[in-house]
């Protein structure tokens, strides 16, 4: 029987309003409820978790955050990967002139600087913050900074790729290319979410992983029960072993339902590019 549900967040547990539809809500908590596990894993910070996932469910998760710099457990960090150091210095001293690109520089998944300049209401709606969590770029601590986001405002900034590889740092695209996280080598979703597991003692047969986009892909080979849904990248699909309804539909819910009630251990197997639907 599984015992482990790993989510993404934007636009998987997350519909595309930025909410969890009630029947997955609803399923979660009885998931939980009984005994088993939720594991969020996600490029947001820790602040932003708290804004979308109800405290009732969030008191309960193990949240991987900033794309695997931060762990948060019953809501206290846990664990910090490998920081960015000196380099994240580099990367805001010498960022290419770009009027079209905002950056924000994070560390404990609550305070973050950006070169942006927010009403509240933006910082609100683009970083999930309010102005008692920005700091100054002139106070930033370069020491203790796990994640530099590059957000190109709908607009691919692939051409940013090469410039921050040569700095021996990992740019992430995700979003279609408009979007870059920036982390330490060591760092990713999947390395977190490996860690743990050796720690809970969860083995792949235990563990579901649902996601979206290129970033879930090395989650979900770690999981003999890997769950697209059906807005997911092409990729995404090709290595997952069941496609599930648009994150609008509210189908995890659905889908949980029929896990818990059919208490199977492992996953229906699809061949090739054919992929289960349900609902």
């Amino acid at each position: 029987m599984l015992k482990v549900l790993v989510f993404d967040l934007d636009d998987t547990l997350l519909d595309r309003r930025k909410q969890i539809g009630p029947e997955t809500m609803a399923a979660l908590l009885d998931w939980i409820q009984a005994g088993r596990k939720i594991c969020i894993a996600t490029s947001r910070p820790y602040r932003a978790v708290k804004l979308f996932v109800t405290k009732p469910l969030l008191d309960s998760c193990e949240v991987i955050s900033l794309n695997g710099a931060i762990q948060h457990s019953a809501g206290k960090v846990v664990h910090r990967a490998s920081l960015l150091g000196e380099v994240a210095r580099q990367i805001v001293t010498e960022f290419p002139s770009r009027a079209d690109v905002h950056f924000s520089i994070e560390w404990d998944g609550e305070h973050f600087a950006t070169n942006a300049n927010y009403s509240d209401a933006e910082l609100l709606a683009h970083q999930s913050a309010t102005p008692a969590l920005l700091v100054a770029l002139d106070q930033v601590d370069y020491r203790c900074v796990s994640k530099i986001a590059i957000d190109g405002l709908g607009r691919r900034i692939d051409d940013l790729v090469a410039w921050i590889d040569r700095l021996q740092v990992r740019a992430i695209p995700c979003l279609d290319g408009t979007f870059l996280n920036v982390v330490d080598q060591q760092v990713d979703k999947s390395a977190a979410l490996q860690r743990v597991m050796a720690e809970r003692g969860w083995h792949r047969g235990d563990v579901a992983v649902f996601g979206d986009d290129l970033p879930d892909i090395g989650m979900m080979q770690l999981s003999d029960h890997a769950v697209a849904m059906e807005n997911a990248r092409k990729e995404v699909k090709a290595v997952a072993h069941v496609t599930i309804e648009d994150c609008d539909r509210d189908a995890i819910g659905r889908y949980v339902r029929m896990l818990s009630c059919a208490g199977r251990d492992e996953p229906e197997r699809v061949q090739d590019s054919e992929f289960l639907a349900y609902g």
